[in-house]
């Protein structure tokens, strides 16, 4: 059995790459071992081999494709790709694995998935951490040098390779709406008629009775919630909580997300109408404005370990200038009842917008007495009228839930890139700091990034990491931004976790 690590490299040094292959290196700073005289120290066992070099040195036939190409001549373009395959220590003796016959085996996966490819091919007969696993390295150039053999087909092999269980998880998302307010403004009176003619609940009073919060919970399980704001002192309100998955099927949809068209829009339209002609609401539906929509993503996991890491991640994110973080029970006497609804959710927010990630796998259990088979993370943006009225120009609710939806992947991102939450793949701290040594970023920036990845190592916070690294907040910011131009975030799996790499945003 054998697993396979993917690293691209923007590094335009391809002798780098042999030099790592063929000289010792400390594993956990990457830099090479010296000896006493200063230079370089040999590895004791290794096997190299090259492809399609035409007898020169791999580095110097791959700068010569590049340069007969044209290829590979920009900062941020991937130079190279480093694949490892690793086999299992125990195909030595089970198998009779040998050194030879690993290379052999390098040669041959080379050949087929990357034909055309400048390739190096290195075994080494243990790892780092001496646990007798043999495994090759194959470097392969971005450029090919023989027509047809592009790498559009033959670098898929890391989407292909992402499939295999235990090495890399991939993220399955579904997106879309999951609830929308509508609100318009009412009378004194009109409240009071709407209250004698149905069942309310009352939900706040002041000592005064001048104002009053009701209710009508009738058609809430067929996804739609009435409030009623009454009022002497200040305008009266009506407001329509829409789920519109369950309004639409009839009945509740635990997980459904709401995706508009004009077709569903005008289905919606027309049952929203009959509920408001039952509850004796005399208000049209276009008078009624958007006052809220919560845009969200629903991440698949594979486990709840799963689930609960990615959680863990976002709980680490840096705080966002003006955004608070917000817990339940909060202005209770005991927290006691919601400390497993705070264990299983994070939320942060501001006057006009809330971010929020939560276990909604646990939350339907532990609200809804509802058990599913999956294991849901949701990640849920609640914006107010005030945002929504600024990213969206059109004056109807249902233009303004079709933008929003249209524009849902843009808003989403943007936001997730102010957590500094938008990165491709969390990684374990092995291949992190491989990656940060075959990037091409100057020295000074290479020991930084390495410094944020080792505090990062079961750290509470990404501010707890900066505060531990001794980075200035300036210089913090810009090597976030180097761990996202690598495609990787400086967050690494915890060393229990089984997977190698999970698939992030």
């Amino acid at each position: 059995m054998a697993t396979i690590k993917h690293i691209p490299s923007k590094n335009a040094d391809y002798g780098a790459a042999e030099a790592y292959l063929t000289f010792e290196h400390d594993e956990f700073t990457m830099k090479p071992t010296l000896d006493e005289a200063g230079r370089l120290i040999l590895r004791q066992d290794f096997r190299l081999d090259t492809l399609n070099c035409g007898g020169e040195d791999f580095a110097l036939s791959c700068i010569r494709a590049n340069l007969r190409y044209g290829k590979n001549n920009k900062r941020d373009d991937v130079k190279s790709h480093h694949y490892i395959i690793s086999f299992d220590p125990r195909d030595a003796a089970d198998n009779g694995l040998t050194v030879d016959r690993a290379q052999a085996l390098g040669l041959a996966y080379c050949k087929e998935h990357f034909p055309g490819h400048q390739a190096l091919i290195c075994t080494h007969p243990d790892g780092h951490n001496h646990s007798g696993n043999i495994h090759v390295h194959i470097v392969i150039n971005r450029c090919p040098t023989i027509s047809g053999a592009g790498s559009g087909e033959n670098l898929q092999t890391l989407h292909q390779l992402r499939t295999e269980k235990k090495r890399v998880l991939t993220m399955k998302t579904t997106n879309g709406i999951h609830t929308f307010s509508l609100k318009v403004r009412s009378s004194y009176s009109g409240i009071q008629n709407i209250i004698t003619a149905n069942a309310c609940i009352r939900m706040k009073q002041d000592k005064f009775g001048l104002n009053n919060n009701y209710c009508i919970p009738t058609y809430k399980s067929t996804g739609v919630e009435i409030l009623l704001h009454q009022s002497i002192a200040h305008p009266c309100w009506i407001t329509l909580i829409v789920n519109p998955s369950s309004l639409l099927a009839g009945t509740y949809q635990p997980v459904s997300l709401y995706q508009p068209d004009k077709k569903s829009l005008r289905k919606l339209h027309k049952r929203l109408r009959g509920i408001l002609d039952k509850v004796g609401i005399e208000q049209r539906l276009r008078e009624f404005k958007l006052s809220r929509c919560d845009l969200t993503q629903d991440i698949y996991c594979e486990s709840v370990s799963e689930r609960m890491l990615r959680l863990d991640c976002f709980r680490k994110s840096l705080p966002i200038r003006s955004y608070q973080p917000v817990t339940f029970g909060k202005y209770e006497k005991t927290e006691e009842k919601w400390r497993g609804a705070n264990q299983h959710s994070w939320t942060i927010t501001n006057k006009s917008c809330a971010f929020s990630v939560y276990d909604k796998t646990y939350e339907l259990k532990a609200r809804h007495d509802i058990k599913i088979e999956d294991s849901i993370l949701r990640i849920e943006l609640r914006l107010e009228r005030k945002v929504i009225k600024k990213k969206i120009a059109s004056s109807t609710w249902e233009e303004q839930l079709l933008g929003l939806f249209e524009k849902q992947k843009t808003i989403m991102d943007k936001f997730l890139h102010r957590l500094h939450q938008d990165y491709a793949v969390l990684v374990k701290k092995e291949e992190a700091l491989a990656r940060i040594e075959q990037s091409a970023y100057r020295k000074e920036t290479k020991k930084m990034l390495r410094r944020i990845v080792k505090k990062a190592d079961g750290c509470k916070s990404l501010a707890a990491v900066r505060k531990e690294s001794r980075i200035k907040k300036s210089d913090f910011m810009k090597m976030l931004d180097r761990f996202s131009g690598m495609g990787f975030s400086p967050l690494i799996l915890p060393d229990g976790f089984a997977e190698e790499r999970l698939e992030w945003m």
